[in-house]
Order: C-alpha cells, then structure tokens, then sequence
C-alpha cells in the first residue's frame, strides 16, 4: 500500500481580522514599533513647533473639536468593547457616514463669526451639495470602467480584487478624460459636451453600478474586538484601533480641505494662472483652443460651465481622494502573503495617508488648485498595471499584453494631463 504524503503546508499570517478586500488581514506586526515611531514622531513634532514661530490663533478653535472627538471615540470604543462582539465590521456605507460625522463636528466647530448660529451645518450641506456632482463622476466612470474591462479581459473577474477596483476606476476615470478631450476639441466645450459623454458612460455600466450598490451595505472591513483576557495584544487590539486611528486623520485632512474649498475664487498663484484659469477660459469661451494639455481642465471645467468656482475645486478633489484609494490598494497587494490569500491593511492604509498628508499634496487640495493629484491618480495606477504584468506574468498569462496595454493606455492619458509627467514615471 502506498505511502500517503503529507499536504504541502502554507504559511500563514496571523489572522486578526479582514480588509476592505474581504480577505484576511495579517496582525503579526510587533506592538512595540508602531508605539515607538510614534512616541518619537511626537517628540519631533512638539520640539519643531516649540522652537518655531507659527500662528497660534489658527489652532486655537481645535481645543474643544479635540475634547469633543475623544468623548465620542471613547464611547464608541466603550460600546464595541461592552457588546462582547468578537469581531467589529464596517460597511463601505457606514465609513462613509462616519466621514460625513467627522465632517459634521468639524463645520460645527468652524471659527465663525459672532452672530451667525447654525452656519456650521449650511457650511455641512453645502459641501455635500457640492460633492453630489464628483461622487456622481466617480460612480459612473468605475461602472463603465469595469464594464469595458470585463468586455476586454475575459479573466477580469478572476483577477485580485486590487486589480478590478483599481483597474474600474483608473480606466474609467482616464477613458472620460480622454474622450472629453476629443468630443470638447471637435465639438465645442459646453455643458451637452461634458455631461452627455457622463451619462453614456454610465448608462453602459448600469448593471455594474447596481453592484457597487448593494456591496456598499456588506461588511467589507472586519478587525477581532479587544479581549481583555487574551493578553496585552489582543486587549489593545492594534490592527482595529490603528486603522480607526489613521481613519480619523484621514477624514480630517479630508474635511478640512473641504471646508477650505468653499470659497468664490482660487487663491493660489498657480491656480490662479493656469489651472484653473483654463478652465474658466474653456467654459466661458467654449472651445479649448492651443492651451496645451488640457486633460483634466476639461474634467474640473465641468464646475466652471455651472457657473460656479466651488464647484470646480471640488470636482477637482476626485485626484487626491482616488489617490488614496489606489495607494492603498496597490500596497495592499505588495504586501499579500503568496498563496495564503492573506493582506496587510495598516501599512496600506498608513502609506495612503502620509502621502495624502505631505505638503505637495494636502497643499494642493486645500489651497492652490492644481492637477498634480490627479495625475499622481493616474499614473499610480499605470504604475500597479506595469508592476503587474512585469512581476505577476503568472496570473495574467491569458492576457499579459492587454495588461501592458492597459499601463500604456493610462500613461498616456497622463501625458495628456501634463508633459512633465516623465519625472513621476522615472520616479516611479
């Protein structure tokens, strides 16, 4: 009788919870690091700002939107702990209610002046009113964008999560980028040229855009809750309240720079010459004209043919927040354990949001309005596409050109966006 062999064995990470993949997120990270980097990132921080002049009026109004945040956290944190729930869950739509409460409390807490009560909650809808048209943009160039790709690969499916999130929307998002560039050009930039080209797009992707629908109300984050009895690692729960924790600063600078954009005109200098001035040209005269690469003034024009600035900068806002999804999910897929389906989510997450915070970033989505997140968007993605079909040629065997010709056709939106996109690639 023959010997049976013992199954090949696969290594596995610690499971501690699931990410927004829906797969198993790894906790073996030591506890002492992240405490460590972040005791010295403190120390940095307080020694900079101890001998350097700065503004004190301009954090002054943060004291009580601090002390307001740290009871409700603490509730919060009270009542997942009291529910004796082994696991806490969110939906892509509860986080995106958290987000709109954080950015609740922050216009709540806005420094206006005496005599205008309730004011913060005008400052909350118009925002959203003005984010209705962006998040509009964004749902039906991904619908389409993965319409088109599961028509152009048959394997789409198959592929990692990573690869059809990040693959809907960039190619979504570039195929409307690219086709406002030629329908505006021949025939003429106005409102039926923007938005009909929208509307098309998303009418191909209906089916599609039913299915973000209903996976916004699934559970698609899950972290094991606080055991006060398993040990000092699974009391503190790292992987759940560092995630809560880099969410929180996200939103922040998120909300933030909303509130910043609610203004009449751009204020930078840059802006105010070339990037969104060209959009204020192209609106008002109609036509695009020999500005140059144009690509993205056409997508933030769309603000100026509503005749309104805000509008503009908000649409504007799309580059930075997709940035920070496809950062994220790009890491997420270098960091993912080979054959044990498994994936870090805070490093991800935590990448994301440094970038999203570095000064060429945040500055440029809260002050002077330019495409240089947008194109960081775009050729993230290129970049992913690139990676993918360079060092995972095995799962893209059946379809390894067409993911070359995917990184190809995004680069080369990005050189529409603007010609100094070389350096991004050669830094890249």
């Amino acid at each position: 009788m023959a010997k049976q062999l013992p199954k090949k064995q696969l290594p596995v990470a610690k499971n501690v919870g699931t990410d927004v993949l829906g797969q198993e997120s790894s906790g073996s990270f030591p506890f002492w690091k992240p405490v460590f980097l972040f005791l010295a990132s403190s120390m940095v921080i307080a020694t900079y700002y101890a001998g350097t002049s700065h503004d004190e009026k301009a954090v002054a109004g943060f004291s009580a939107y601090f002390l307001t945040m740290l009871v409700l956290y603490g509730t919060w944190k009270t009542w997942t702990i009291l529910s004796g729930r082994k696991e806490v869950s969110y939906s892509p739509l509860s986080v995106i209610g958290f987000a709109i409460g954080h950015l609740a409390i922050l216009c709540a807490f806005f420094p206006f002046p005496a005599g205008y009560s309730g004011a913060g909650f005008v400052l909350l809808f118009k925002i959203l009113g003005f984010l209705a048209l962006p998040a509009a943009i964004v749902a039906g160039t991904s619908a389409f964008g993965t319409w088109a790709l599961r028509k152009a690969i048959p394997e789409f499916d198959a592929k990692s999560r990573e690869f059809r999130i990040i693959g809907g929307m960039s190619f979504g998002l570039a195929s409307y980028l690219f086709i406002l560039s030629v329908v505006t050009s021949t025939f003429g930039y106005s409102l039926v040229t923007t938005i009909f080209p929208l509307v098309a797009l998303s009418a191909l992707g209906w089916r599609e855009i039913g299915e973000f629908a209903v996976g916004m109300t699934k559970p698609a984050f899950k972290f094991d809750n606080h055991k006060g009895s398993d040990g000092v690692a699974k009391a503190v729960a790292l992987p759940l309240i560092s995630t809560e924790w880099l969410f929180l600063v996200l939103t922040f600078l998120i909300g933030v720079n909303f509130i910043n954009v609610v203004r009449p005109m751009p204020i930078g200098w840059d802006d105010l010459g070339v990037y969104m001035n060209y959009p204020k040209i192209m609106a008002e005269t109609g036509e695009i004209g020999r500005l140059g690469t144009v690509a993205w003034q056409t997508l933030t024009g769309i603000g100026f043919l509503f005749k309104s600035a805000p509008q503009a900068f908000f649409i504007n806002q799309i580059g930075g927040i997709l940035s920070v999804v496809i950062i994220a999910l790009a890491a997420s897929r270098l960091f993912s354990f080979e054959g044990a389906g498994k994936r870090y989510l805070n490093l991800p997450l935590l990448f994301a949001v440094a970038t999203y915070a570095m000064p060429m970033i945040v500055f440029q989505q809260a002050k002077d309005m330019k495409l240089d997140p947008g194109l960081l968007c775009i050729t993230t993605a290129a970049l992913f596409f690139l990676y993918e079909a360079a060092f995972r040629r095995g799962e893209h065997a059946k379809d390894l050109w067409k993911t070359f010709a995917l990184a190809g056709f995004l680069a080369g939106v990005a050189f529409s966006i603007k010609a100094t996109t070389l350096m991004l690639f050669l830094g890249g």
